[in-house]
């Protein structure tokens, strides 16, 4: 017997869950076990849905500051991608040089970014940590 599928576009609202929840014949203590189950899970998703943005946000400003080192993963990733869907012997060629196109492809993107100023001022603020913590 297959449960029916579920329209994620009409997910109900927390009004109506707990509206739900009252018209049921549980006890008064499931229901507010549950009431605050509810609550709970609802500030539990709201908090990792924040993280997630900023996660998304400093994905996109990275790319968006180092170009040629997004550019050099994904197209390193492409290939990999590639390599490995070749058959019969794909998978064992993608294991070998996935790490070492990844490896080049950072490398190189690093290197167009050294040349076009990007990572002139995060490698000087490096710099100056490390210089600062050795005097230390």
């Amino acid at each position: 017997m297959e449960a029916p599928a579920q329209n994620w576009l009409s997910i109900p609202s927390r009004r109506e869950l707990a509206d739900r929840l009252e018209r049921t014949d549980m006890s008064a203590d499931a229901k507010v076990i549950i009431a605050k189950l509810l609550d709970t899970t609802a500030k539990v998703g709201a908090q990792v849905f924040e993280i997630g943005k900023q996660i998304i946000a400093f994905a996109f400003d990275i790319i968006s500051r180092f170009r040629g080192i997004a550019f050099g993963a994904v197209i390193a990733v492409t290939v990999s991608t590639v390599i490995a869907s070749t058959p019969l012997i794909g998978g064992a060629l993608a294991a070998i040089l996935t790490p070492l196109l990844l490896a080049f492809g950072l490398t190189m993107g690093a290197l167009e970014d050294l040349r076009n100023g990007a990572l002139r001022e995060p490698l000087g603020k490096f710099q100056s940590m490390v210089a600062t913590a050795a005097h230390d």
